[in-house]
């Protein structure tokens, strides 16, 4: 990895650490679960988090000027990836399921 790959990644793993810090369950999606039949909030939160995420990984890409290829999108893929339990336990616990 080049060190724009380093600072990217290094960004988008800082961004999962603020999003395990704070509420997944808030206002951003909280209205969502108040107006729709969702069936699983769990999955719901899990979609919506993991949408939060590849976002905030084009944020990092674009605020750096770095055109990302499919495979940095690969990577971004395997960071949220291996991620994915800390994120589920959060929401589970949140939601006290």
């Amino acid at each position: 990895m080049t060190e724009v790959d380093n600072k990217i990644r290094g960004s988008i793993e800082h961004g999962i650490e603020l999003q395990l810090e704070s509420n997944i369950l808030n206002e951003d999606n909280e209205w969502v679960l108040d107006e729709l039949p969702i069936s699983s909030k769990k999955d719901f939160l899990l979609g919506f988090t993991i949408g939060k995420l590849m976002h905030l990984a084009w944020t990092v890409f674009k605020d750096n000027n770095y055109d990302a290829t499919v495979s940095d999108l690969e990577v971004v893929k395997e960071i949220i990836r291996r991620r994915l339990p800390e994120i589920e336990t959060k929401i589970i616990t949140e939601l006290h399921i």
